[in-house]
């Protein structure tokens, strides 16, 4: 059995996060697949490695008490506690799977000792796609580091996996990357509510392309103007300040935010809604396309949705999606209604809309193509 290194920024006991599901579905399919896989995770006192049982086989506990501080250090911890296991235990792996991080001396020490010591070297940037801007300190950084300590990363990845269609990665093989969903896991969305309105979800932890600004701002301006259908969005995960100060009063039972939701209670929500929005702003940050996770859940659960930018997964003339401009224009809710319109009776709608997910976003297949050479 060959042995895969996962390193990540895991935490498997808040499946609220999209990631948390995101790299679930990769360890599920790589053991399917028959590999044995150790990864590391944050856990709630510190943070570990566990083994292909999920046992914890090293841990480091966090210095302080101060949730803040913790968050802000864990990652290092997290780098520390890898290196030191990687370098004294026994184990020879066949593969190590990293998520892009700032390529600090600890980060490329662990790439450099994998691939010594014979594993091939995978490193996963889906983050990355050509034109890409950061704007956030946290993504400046990142990039700041990898493009600084580039020389040290050829010499020890053997290929980048990234969201761009690119031919290498600063002379690093390159290979176009997808997300994926594990279908069996996700709920079958029923929606409950009234057909003659619309109830839109959004679920994930707000980033910049997401775009509830435009959502709201263009909310806003359908109410002013022809409020002919009633529209409700419901919002969960966390959001920023900017975002809940455009939350008027007025608003308040029209935007409604959830917060952090998982399992019963997320069903549930889903289960109100009949229409899911994507990422609505991808432009604003270069030349981002894909629709990441949020989508693909979406059509695992077999709710249709709106969206901008590209789904290079989905058939010509997808019936369940329907896509608005990447730009900054005004949201136009009455042709989103019209779109709804079309589909709200078809009660094979959900049922179709797995059945894609389950033939083109399957995790076994795309995790079999990033570790084969």
């Amino acid at each position: 059995m060959k042995t895969v290194f996962f390193l990540v920024n895991y935490t498997p006991d808040d499946q609220s996060i999209g990631i948390t599901k995101k790299i679930s579905g990769q360890i599920s399919a790589l053991r399917k697949l028959g590999y044995n896989v150790y990864y590391t995770c944050y856990k709630n006192e510190g943070v570990a490695i566990c083994n292909n049982n999920d046992s914890i086989v090293a841990t480091e506990k966090f210095k302080t008490k101060n949730g803040k501080i913790n968050r802000l250090l864990r990652y290092n911890l997290l780098l520390h506690l890898a290196y030191q296991y990687i370098t004294t235990s026994n184990i020879r792996y066949n593969y190590c799977y990293a998520r892009i991080s700032a390529a600090t001396n600890r980060y490329v020490s662990i790439l450099r000792t994998m691939h010594n010591q014979g594993a091939k070297v995978i490193v996963e940037m889906l983050s990355y796609f050509p034109g890409i801007k950061p704007k956030t300190i946290k993504s400046k950084y990142l990039w700041f580091f990898v493009k600084r300590n580039i020389g040290q990363l050829q010499s020890v990845i053997d290929k980048v996996i990234t969201e761009g269609e690119i031919k290498d990665f600063y002379g690093i093989p390159s290979e176009k990357g997808r997300i994926g969903v594990n279908v069996d896991t996700l709920p079958v969305h029923h929606y409950i509510g009234n057909k003659d309105e619309l109830n839109l979800i959004s679920v994930g932890n707000e980033r910049e392309y997401h775009g509830y600004d435009r959502l709201i701002f263009s909310y806003k301006e359908y109410l002013k103007h022809n409020e002919k259908v009633k529209i409700t969005i419901h919002i969960v995960g966390e959001v920023s300040k900017r975002t809940k100060a455009m939350i008027t009063p007025d608003l308040s039972d029209k935007v409604i935010l959830y917060g952090k939701l998982y399992g019963e209670e997320l069903k549930t929500i889903y289960n109100k809604c009949n229409l899911g929005v994507g990422p609505l702003a991808q432009h604003r940050i270069g030349g981002k396309k894909d629709t990441g996770l949020k989508t693909k859940e979406y059509l695992g659960i077999g709710i249709p949705y709106i969206y901008s930018g590209v789904e290079e997964d989905l058939p010509n003339e997808f019936p369940y999606v329907y896509r608005i401009p990447a730009d900054e224009s005004i949201i136009d809710f009455a042709s989103i209604w019209e779109f709804y319109k079309k589909i709200r009776d078809n009660s094979k709608m959900s049922e179709e809309m797995r059945n894609i997910a389950k033939e083109t976003l399957s995790w076994d297949s795309i995790m079999k193509k990033a570790l084969s050479f």
